[in-house]
């Protein structure tokens, strides 16, 4: 399952890292419960199969990109989740 991509190439690490999206009345978990959530899913991926952190999209885009492009929606929680990424060795050329 970790290495199932969608029709996007996206892996569930780019998902679970991308966070809720605009329309947040469809995520069961949101605000503060979301955090600790999403950084123990992608914490479970990166165990199994430590090379997702550096996966990339059909873009190019890693999961800490998905981090990245909707920080400015939800800032705080997003925080916590970056830098678990951060932690466990991205690839800065990517």
């Amino acid at each position: 399952m970790v290495l199932s991509h969608d029709s996007l190439g996206c892996l569930p690490p780019h998902r679970a890292a991308g966070g809720p999206g605009p329309r947040r009345e469809y995520y069961v978990l949101c605000g503060d419960q979301s955090v600790p959530a999403t950084v123990a899913i992608i914490k479970l991926f990166v165990s199994e199969v430590p090379s997702t952190v550096n996966s990339q999209d059909l873009l190019g885009r890693t999961p800490l990109h998905h981090v990245v492009n909707g920080y400015s929606r939800y800032m705080s929680e997003r925080s916590n989740t970056a830098r678990f990424l951060c932690e466990n060795g991205p690839d800065a050329s990517l």
